[in-house]
């Protein structure tokens, strides 16, 4: 099981995308259609996604194998219950995850990899990732909506 990310621009129109998604250490990552057929070379098609639908400028789903490292460094409710917390747009997400990321990389962090799940999905390593890439996209689009489903 895992949670969607969103980040959302009201009434602009995104041009079409060539975008495909792929599921990768329990995480869904967004590649081009040229690097899909460099890495699978799959003889199916993948599912191609337009955002000139729904306009989400940022979009990732997240395993919820994570939510104990999150709720370990402040981050479970800006990222799982964002409403529950006041939260309704990026810029204000960014202080949080800037102070959860700091505290990430505060020593000793096998206090955090003491909390990853025996099967390998949810690694510290990948929340990192995915907390430094969910910042850079709050602060490229600061007004944007937040949503998590």
């Amino acid at each position: 099981m895992g949670i969607w990310i969103y980040l959302s621009i009201t009434q602009v129109i995104l041009p079409p995308s060539d975008d495909v998604y792929i599921l990768e250490d329990g995480v869904t990552k967004r590649i081009s259609r040229a690097e899909y057929e460099v890495l699978y070379r799959q003889s199916c098609d993948p599912y191609i996604v337009n955002p000139t639908l729904d306009n989400y400028v940022y979009e990732r789903n997240v395993t919820n194998n994570y939510v104990q490292i999150a709720s370990e460094v402040g981050l479970f409710y800006p990222i799982w219950r964002p409403v529950e917390v006041g939260i309704k747009k990026a810029n204000q997400l960014i202080p949080l995850l800037e102070e959860g990321l700091t505290l990430l990389f505060t020593p000793p962090l096998d206090k955090f990899r003491e909390l990853e799940p025996s099967m390998g999905w949810g690694t510290y390593e990948h929340f990192t990732e995915f907390i430094q890439e969910y910042l850079a996209a709050c602060k490229e689009y600061p007004n944007t909506e937040v949503c998590a489903s």
